[in-house]
């Protein structure tokens, strides 16, 4: 029981990431604001899961070097900025729900690249989550499809994750997970620290100054990065992969309420109906993975989704 309560709580912990963002956002660009979270990120996975040894790891499997710089990209670097960019202009619980849209996405590339068979089970889920994201962004029907240039953001971060979900599984499986999550991190500042050159225009890299700025970053750091992974590590140790993914598809939940409760966003009922209908698409799209060989690994990995 001890188990599952820290596992709910490195869910909730993961939640506050975009809440506590977009305070952060309330007063400074995204660019250099994801900049600093990405290099924290690196920061504290060297100190959780030991410096020396991940610079062993990554020696000893330094030919996969393409495929983790391609992951540092898409989703180190480019999903997480669009994320920022798109949380800058818009609300907690639009970013969260679009960005869901990594299972499907995830679904259809893995069916047409890895020439993965998709169960009915897995179908089903997918449909039902895809109802409900219909008649989220068409207000039940009421509308024309209701996509701002912000949501577009989100729809790519989505891409993005969803790509790094195939590149690790069609190359990077037998890899440890912290090797790959510790290579994402520091390669995804990499990129970002040109992203960032290249954004501004006199080429240097604006540093927030504004004391609450530092503690909203403080937060981040120390809320959903380092709080939130030990518990989500020291809970799988003992927990089985399928039912810790069930609690990861609480996440969208909690990232609402903290959106409602600390940033006052309002929550229309077509929000909490079609919020509903996609995560029950997603707690039957997870049954398909209750016995599935890899998705023990690939859990390790999955609370990095949104971040």
């Amino acid at each position: 029981m001890l188990y599952y309560l820290l596992c709910l709580s490195a869910v909730v912990c993961f939640a506050t990431y975009p809440t506590l963002v977009k305070l952060v956002l309330a007063q400074n660009e995204s660019a250099p604001i994801i900049l600093l979270v990405s290099l924290a990120t690196s920061l504290v996975l060297m100190f959780v899961f030991g410096f020396l040894r991940e610079i062993k790891q990554y020696i000893r499997h330094k030919q996969q070097d393409p495929y983790l710089i391609l992951i540092g990209l898409f989703s180190g670097a480019i999903a997480p900025l669009c994320i920022g960019m798109g949380l800058a202009n818009s609300n907690v619980t639009n970013s969260v729900l679009i960005t869901s849209l990594q299972i499907p996405f995830s679904a259809v590339l893995s069916a047409m690249i890895l020439k993965e068979k998709i169960s009915r089970i897995y179908k089903a889920g997918l449909i039902i989550f895809i109802i409900g994201i219909i008649l989220y962004s068409t207000n039940f029907f009421q509308s024309g499809l209701l996509l701002s240039t912000y949501d577009i953001f989100f729809i790519i971060a989505a891409f993005c994750y969803a790509l790094s979900d195939i590149l690790y599984k069609k190359k990077l499986t037998h890899l440890s997970f912290d090797i790959i999550l510790l290579s994402r991190s520091l390669f995804g500042s990499f990129f970002l620290f040109l992203a960032n050159l290249v954004l501004t225009q006199n080429h240097t890299i604006s540093l927030p100054t504004l004391p609450v700025t530092h503690v909203y970053i403080g937060l981040v750091i120390l809320i959903p990065i380092l709080l939130g992974q030990r518990l989500w590590y020291l809970s799988l140790k003992k927990i089985p992969a399928a039912k810790a993914s069930m609690y990861i598809t609480l996440y969208p939940v909690f990232a609402t309420l903290f959106g409602f409760m600390i940033l006052r966003e309002a929550v229309t009922g077509t929000m909490l109906v079609s919020g509903i209908i996609m995560i029950a698409g997603l707690v039957i799209a997870q049954l398909h993975f209750k016995k599935h060989p890899s998705h023990s690994r690939h859990i390790h990995l999955q609370h990095f989704k949104q971040q």
